[in-house]
């Protein structure tokens, strides 16, 4: 099957129309594809807990939060402020300078950078964040913009936690305690 588009252009004073007929076909199957794909890039970011933003670094310095990284902090989509001063609000206060200064770093350096933190959600609740972003530059060197990803990796924290606080207690332990693999292989042991 093909797809054309056809462009009526009347000729008044010769009393007739003249048909022009474009073969679509390709584009159409090529904005199909493109929307499969954006479709397979949101459901992809949103089961890995994954957001996008951008930044201007303009006079606006206007900042751009994706629908996932919204719904990670616990917004409604659209209701981010588009404001830096707004994301560096959700950042836990011990966390702020260390996410600055990554950013301000990566700027001068022309490097990308990575840095975790904690944030809180709207609704209260405190998770934690991998932060990756880099600067674009236009021809004269400048920084005009800042884009990167958000990863939630709250549940991968509160497992380390959860293990040191474990670690902790089998070291304190006056009791031998022996960790063994499914096949019986010593794999740990305390000093007990």
């Amino acid at each position: 099957n093909e797809t054309y588009l056809v462009n009526l252009a009347p000729v008044a004073e010769a009393k007739y129309v003249n048909l022009y007929f474009s073969n679509i076909t390709e584009r159409i199957r090529t904005e199909d594809e493109l929307l499969q794909n954006q479709e397979w890039l949101r459901l992809t970011m949103t089961g890995s807990r994954i957001g996008t933003w951008t930044r201007d670094l303009d006079e606006t310095n206007r900042v751009l939060w994706s629908s996932e990284l919204e719904q990670i902090f616990g917004l409604a989509p659209g209701e981010f402020p588009q404001t830096e001063e707004a994301f560096f609000d959700s950042i836990h206060p011990e966390d702020r300078e260390a996410v600055q200064q990554a950013v301000v770093n990566a700027i001068e350096t022309r490097t990308d950078y990575e840095i975790e933190f904690r944030y809180r959600r709207k609704d209260g609740l405190e998770g934690w964040m991998l932060g990756r972003g880099r600067g674009f530059y236009d021809d004269h060197g400048k920084p005009y913009r800042l884009a990167g990803l958000g990863l939630d990796i709250t549940e991968r924290k509160q497992a380390e936690m959860a293990s040191r606080r474990l670690a902790a207690i089998v070291e304190s332990s006056d009791d031998a305690i022996i960790g063994k693999d499914l096949d019986g292989i010593v794999t740990s042991w305390n000093s007990g």
